[in-house]
């Protein structure tokens, strides 16, 4: 299989580390990849480690404009209850890195301890 193919078989990655404000991991967190009609959005969840994969859905010679979000669902169980954090972001095809190998896109986002309580919930 030639190089070219084995870019596109393997679709280049999006991986991504979420940690708190002192930059500790937080698990459980769900984080959706909305393509913007593209493809019906991903959904995966951080592992113990604050890391989550998926493939990022790009062809090529094509960029694609990505909405992710960032979602505690577990509440306290993860070591607080994290602000909901939504960016956009830039993604442009590359078939390989200088090293041969498809590319990945690597993202780190830090998520700060909601303030909300029954007092002052927030929507």
């Amino acid at each position: 299989m030639d190089k070219e193919h084995a870019a596109l078989d393997g679709l280049p990655t999006i991986n991504g580390r979420i940690t708190d404000q002192d930059g500790e991991p937080i698990e459980h967190i769900k984080v959706t990849l909305d393509w913007g009609g593209y493809t019906i959005p991903d959904v995966v969840y951080t592992s113990s480690d604050g890391i989550f994969r998926a493939e990022a859905h790009i062809k090529k010679e094509e960029s694609v404009t990505m909405a992710i979000t960032f979602e505690d669902i577990d509440g306290e169980a993860n070591g607080g209850s994290f602000e909901t954090l939504t960016d956009t972001v830039i993604l442009y095809y590359k078939k390989e890195n200088e090293d041969g190998k498809p590319v990945r896109f690597d993202l780190d986002y830090r998520l700060t301890l909601s303030t909300a309580s029954e007092s002052n919930p927030q929507s």
